[in-house]
């Protein structure tokens, strides 16, 4: 079957479906039937029944990354080649009446509660997203791989009041407010094919400049067994990869998706740039066979490893890479000639993307005597935590920890700190001075303002 991008109309029916299949599905028998219908919220109200009802009620165009202008600049293919990112925003009613009378105000606040919980758990939808193996969307929609972002906007009880104001016989509704981004409408077709683009040097070449689009990764972590102790794999879009010294592991891998990145015959290779590193890194393919760079047209993989080999100015050597933000563009080599014969070559980099790498947690645990208040955070070894410039923040269970240089190794002052402890672990000393009790505690490690991927401490 031909799968066709989705629509605004598309969007609003997934969205529908996603309400209804995952409330009934925690609801079970404790509520009545219900429909999730798409009205405006008085046509809803007067139905009669019971349902949630979401309505579209605003869409903007999204520029949060720049005006989405055409490439290339010619008058025959305009900015209508170029797809339309959009945001919708919709507002989420319950309604429910008693014998056609009364608002039933005790179903009314338990569907929004049920409705509110299946939009914080599905935060995000793909074109396979499913709730008890029914997909939200029809088989022939597609999002491009792309992820539609649900947002509950954190609108002030003043705010949502002048939503209301038009209604002059009523009080303000029981109502959420959403931010789905971002849809990208599709374009329409080029008329005409891109000219011939130019670099002035000894010659002319042809062929586009290389082009990055997106990012994309997966974050893999295990729940605590108190949630099952599976493992779980998010999709990241702009990509985290995360710093393990052990190949071949699944959250290290990054996908770029761009156009031109790579022609037969021609090397293309990768450029790192961020604070950490001493300039910008040119990373070749064959001086890094661990990282397993594979160059597409359209697409390119690779996985990072904690050390590169790269040439920075002048000078190739190996690069220890630590946590923190980068970025990553493409550099496409070309031959220019004259019509003498003369050769030489030539580079055409291509825009920068967001990448963050990320440490991993490899083990948490409280310590023995004598010094049971204390938890050891073991960090996997791929950097060095306790080396100058290392930013750590950390957090256990609600208490955030401050850094210190050492312990006074005395509990009444260092309780609240961490240090680092050796070059792959942390001590924490408790917020309250004395050992964790039994429990599951959220641990966060954030290493030079990227964060690790989520970890639980268990005490039984």
């Amino acid at each position: 079957m031909a799968q066709v991008p989705a629509n605004i109309s598309d969007i609003t029916q997934a969205l529908a479906q996603l309400l209804q299949l995952n409330v009934s599905r925690i609801a079970g028998a404790s509520i009545n039937p219900f429909s999730v219908s798409k009205l405006p919220p008085e046509k809803a109200e007067e139905a009669g029944d019971t349902r949630l009802n979401i309505h579209l009620y605003h869409v903007s165009q999204n520029n949060d990354g720049g005006p989405d202008l055409p490439i290339g600049g010619s008058p025959r293919n305009p900015i209508a080649t170029r797809p339309m990112p959009i945001k919708l925003f919709y507002v989420l009613t319950a309604h429910a009446m008693i014998n056609d009378t009364t608002d039933d105000v005790t179903s009314q606040h338990a569907l929004m509660g049920w409705a509110l919980k299946t939009l914080h758990d599905y935060g995000e939808v793909f074109e396979d997203t499913a709730v008890d193996g029914t997909q939200i969307f029809d088989s022939s929609i597609t999002l491009d791989g792309r992820g539609i972002e649900i947002i509950i906007r954190p609108l002030e009880p003043e705010d949502s009041i002048s939503f209301w104001s038009t209604d002059q016989v009523r009080t303000a509704r029981l109502a959420a407010f959403l931010e789905l981004r971002t849809l990208l409408l599709p374009p329409e077709p080029r008329r005409q094919a891109s000219g011939l683009v130019g670099d002035l040097a000894l010659g002319v070449f042809g062929g586009p400049a290389p082009r990055l689009e997106r990012t994309a990764s997966v974050m893999e972590f295990t729940l605590p067994p108190t949630a099952g102790g599976s493992v779980s794999r998010v999709p990241r879009e702009p990509a985290v990869a995360v710093l393990h010294s052990t190949a071949g592991k699944p959250d290290a891998r990054v996908q770029m998706f761009g156009a031109a990145l790579n022609d037969e015959g021609r090397a293309s290779r990768l450029v790192l740039r961020g604070d950490p590193l001493p300039g910008p890194a040119v990373i070749e393919v064959a001086d890094n066979p661990s990282w397993n760079i594979d160059f597409g047209s359209s697409q390119a993989l690779l996985e990072v490893r904690p050390s590169v080999v790269a040439k920075v100015g002048d000078t190739v050597a190996p690069l220890n890479l630590v946590p923190g933000l980068y970025s990553l563009s493409v550099i496409r080599e070309r031959k220019l000639a004259t019509e003498s014969g003369a050769t030489r070559p030539a580079a055409m980099e291509s825009n920068r993307l967001p990448l963050a790498l990320a440490p991993a947690i490899k083990l948490v645990q409280p310590m023995s005597l004598p010094n049971p208040e204390r938890i050891k955070i073991v960090v996997d070894p791929a950097f060095d935590v306790s080396a100058a410039g290392m930013d750590a923040q950390v957090s256990i269970g609600a208490d955030a920890y401050q850094k210190v240089d050492s312990f006074a190794n005395n509990i009444a002052k260092d309780k609240g700190t961490f240090e680092a402890s050796t070059s792959s672990s942390y001590e924490v000393s408790s917020a309250s001075g004395a050992p964790l009790g039994s429990g599951t505690y959220p641990v966060r490690l954030s290493v030079n303002g990227i964060d690790a991927p989520p970890y639980w401490l268990e005490i039984p």
